[in-house]
């Protein structure tokens, strides 16, 4: 009895001082009554030596408070590895001959990821490939990098450099923003005999941009609160110089912007004249925009022609 209650003493103090962080065993004590020979013990005392001797403890300390080192003061790679279920464990790791942190997914190949020297930080190590930073949203994710392939620093939706990019900056210096709205369209056909005293939106049938699809049946729709750049070129032909009026106009939600001009103050006899109406406008979400023509007296033999240009742009 005194050779057993001297044993489970042992394994008790073995358990208390050897035990390994990340490994586990597990010892089975004898019932009461059985004899237990040097060979068990010599069993017992080699399993728990090898299981402690599994670690290297020399590198592991706490210097100070809420400060864990890895390390052991000597040049090398320092590196800080997960055991997982997987046959390569990922790991982080410092290499004190380049400087540069490094990591891996798979415990075999270390990428780097950041090199610092006194008040510099430098992402990335001048080879070839992409160099980004994503931003992981709870709704929407977003990406910031420099693309290999054009040398262009970008900014853009999701987590794929060179696509849906909001915006471009060329080694030039030229920042484009490829998503932000703008259109240009111009009439299909000619609208001949554009009746008198009666407000004449103008048709605009072509489109030959519209970033963003915002524009429809002739109109612009504001997707955003904002400040825009709009352009109406009216080509017109058939002026009747006998019109005492005409209103050509930008109708817009917030306050329409148009030109009164007086037939017979610009011509001498019927014939074309050409009219730009321009201005910035302050547009809120789902306000809209259109080219109007009104004729006040005359003959209804105006028409506008197809060189008619309607544009527009977000601004700020």
């Amino acid at each position: 009895m005194k050779k057993i209650l001297l044993t489970l003493l042992f394994l008790f103090v073995a358990s208390r001082c050897f035990s390994a962080p990340t490994n586990s065993m597990s010892i089975t004590v004898p019932v009461a009554a059985t004899v237990i020979n040097a060979a068990d013990e010599t069993g017992r005392y080699n399993e728990v030596t090898t299981k402690f001797n599994a670690h290297s403890h020399e590198d592991l300390s706490k210097t100070t408070a809420n400060t864990f080192t890895i390390g052991d003061n000597a040049s090398g790679s320092k590196t800080f590895a997960v055991s997982t279920d997987d046959a390569n464990d990922p790991g982080l790791r410092y290499n004190t001959t380049s400087n540069v942190w490094t990591l891996s997914n798979d415990g075999a190949t270390y990428n780097d990821i950041i090199s610092q020297t006194v008040g510099l930080i430098t992402i990335g190590k001048g080879n070839p490939g992409d160099i980004q930073i994503n931003f992981d949203g709870n709704a929407k994710d977003y990406h910031f990098g420099l693309r290999d392939s054009t040398d262009d620093l970008e900014i853009g939706l999701g987590t794929v450099l060179g696509t849906t990019t909001h915006m471009n900056f060329t080694e030039d210096g030229e920042i484009t923003k490829p998503l932000q709205p703008c259109f240009l369209a111009r009439p299909t056909a000619e609208q001949s005999n554009i009746a008198i005293n009666t407000e004449t939106p103008v048709v605009l049938g072509t489109i030959v941009f519209d970033i963003g699809g915002n524009f429809a049946a002739n109109t612009f729709t504001a997707p955003v609160t904002g400040k825009y750049q709009l352009n109406a070129l009216f080509h017109l032909d058939g002026i009747d110089i006998d019109g005492t009026g005409m209103f050509l106009s930008l109708v817009i939600s917030n306050g329409n912007q148009y030109i009164l001009i007086s037939p017979d103050d610009l011509m001498t006899a019927d014939g074309r004249v050409d009219f730009c109406v321009a201005t910035f406008a302050d547009m809120d979400l789902g306000d809209t925009v259109y080219m109007n023509v009104f004729q006040t007296a005359g003959a209804q033999q105006m028409d506008i022609l197809v060189s008619t240009r309607f544009s527009g742009s977000l601004i700020n």
